[in-house]
């Protein structure tokens, strides 16, 4: 697989409403094709995080062999070799899966555990490389949505009065995006899942202090994953820039913990003695742990069964990330998916060659990534019913990977939701693109009569 370094023919002015992962990497990927980015967070920094994060193969692949950042990603990420599955309630060893191995020969790249953080310096540091801007203390108070029909071009205005005019406008400020209402209006079909996320980071010298904890002084490239009813637990060793933690996502009933009728938000912290008691009956370890950690945020867990509409009719403005499709959370894809929308669009738009292109490349954008997604949502609302699974289907579970486990195989083994993760695993956003590309967008091309040696940019895998 070749690095994506298509630079489009006609470039142009781009604004980005929002300096998270999806911002951030749309900045990336459409810098890279020659694009003129500019990047507005309402933060005084897009560099904060307060968590770690998990990058699958598919993310890791477009970081590393497209947009070349092999290097930078192996400073500050820790490759994880397996992944342990114990008991939520005891501590029972359920499983293991080993899961590199296969992964790099399935995927052609790995499964790698970082802090957030560190993520968004990384890709914010490449997009400013690649000539992006990036704005902080810009929040967007105002859009106007242009018009292709009367070549009218988008704009934002941010709460200092200052206006901003660009040729296409890119919503990615999160699944409570003011760039939504424009595009989808106020409708939201996300569902509450009856679970709440926390996450809290355990600094690393106190792992290594207490007697009970040593068992993870000796893995420090395994995922513990604890399953139980209504209840479960996802936890890793991560190390980079920004320090030296245990990290854990925690899943637990909602039951009106969270006062917030809303989605919760990773800016605020609840008291440690909330978790602690949010835990319930569970493996000791686990509240060891928990009561070691910095003071956890907390997060609704959501569904969206389908996703429509990321588009403007008339409008050269589209949404990425979770201002299109919001992902239950904690979920395994939440930031590969929103590094695979920006590197799909700027796949696209290396083929620009004048504005009227805009709208059709767009749509094709929506038509190619779409379907991707809303099979990706299933999967993960999938993933997280079955980690938190009570009664009979615990049992069931449970059992399935006692038997792998005494028969020598990974805990995972034929089972449906392995098979989704991998396909997603192996999946490449920019061959997505491409493919349509070569099938349609030449087509397109000589049909507008541009010279057959200009039509297309091949990338090899």
């Amino acid at each position: 697989m070749s690095p994506m370094t298509a630079k489009a023919p006609c470039t142009i002015d781009i604004v980005v409403v929002g300096g998270g992962i999806a911002g951030l990497a749309c900045a990336v990927g459409l810098g890279l094709a020659g694009h003129r980015v500019t990047v507005l967070e309402e933060d005084d920094s897009v560099e904060n995080g307060m968590s770690g994060c998990r990058s699958p193969p598919n993310m890791s692949r477009i970081l590393q062999d497209r947009w070349h950042l092999g290097d930078e990603l192996a400073k500050i990420s820790i490759t994880s070799e397996s992944a342990l599955i114990t008991k939520y309630e005891t501590g029972e060893v359920l499983g293991r899966h080993p899961w590199n191995d296969a992964l790099m020969q399935q995927t052609g790249s790995t499964f790698k555990c970082l802090h957030h953080a560190d993520l968004r310096k990384m890709l914010s540091d490449a997009a400013k490389s690649h000539g992006a801007t990036i704005r902080t203390k810009s929040k967007v108070v105002s859009i106007t949505n242009g018009s292709f029909e009367d070549d009218v071009k988008p704009s934002v205005t941010l709460a200092s009065g200052e206006t901003l005019t660009a040729d296409l406008v890119v919503g990615a400020d999160g699944p409570d995006s003011s760039v939504k209402e424009l595009v989808v209006g106020k409708d939201d079909n996300r569902v509450p899942m009856g679970l709440v996320l926390w996450n809290t980071l355990i600094p690393w010298s106190d792992v290594e202090a207490e007697p009970d904890l040593a068992y993870l002084l000796q893995e420090k490239d395994t995922i513990y994953m604890s399953y139980g009813d209504s209840h479960s637990v996802i936890s890793y060793y991560i190390n980079g820039p920004s320090g030296e933690y245990f990290h854990m996502h925690i899943w637990t009933p909602d039951d009106g913990t969270m006062k917030d009728p809303g989605p919760g938000s990773w800016r605020e912290t609840f008291p440690t003695s909330m978790l602690v008691n949010a835990l319930g009956t569970c493996d000791p370890r686990l509240k060891t742990l928990v009561k070691l950690g910095k003071p956890p945020t907390l997060l609704r867990v959501s569904e969206q069964l389908e996703v429509k509409d990321w588009i403007s009719e008339d409008s050269p403005v589209v949404l990425i990330g979770e201002a299109a499709h919001a992902l239950p959370a904690g979920s395994t894809q939440q930031h590969s998916m929103a590094i695979g929308d920006a590197s799909c669009l700027s796949e696209f738009f290396s083929h620009l060659r004048s504005r009227e292109q805009i709208g059709a490349l767009l749509e094709a954008f929506e038509e190619v990534r779409q379907p991707r997604i809303n099979g990706i949502l299933q999967t993960e609302s999938g993933i997280m019913r079955f980690i938190s699974q009570g009664g009979e289907e615990q049992v069931a579970r449970d059992d399935a990977m006692r038997k792998n486990r005494e028969a020598g195989r990974g805990a995972f083994d034929d089972t449906d939701i392995f098979d989704a993760l991998m396909g997603a695993f192996a999946y490449d956003a920019v061959d997505g693109a491409a493919e349509w590309w070569v099938k349609w967008g030449v087509l397109n091309e000589r049909k507008n009569g541009v010279p057959e040696e200009l039509e297309v940019v091949v990338i090899e895998s």
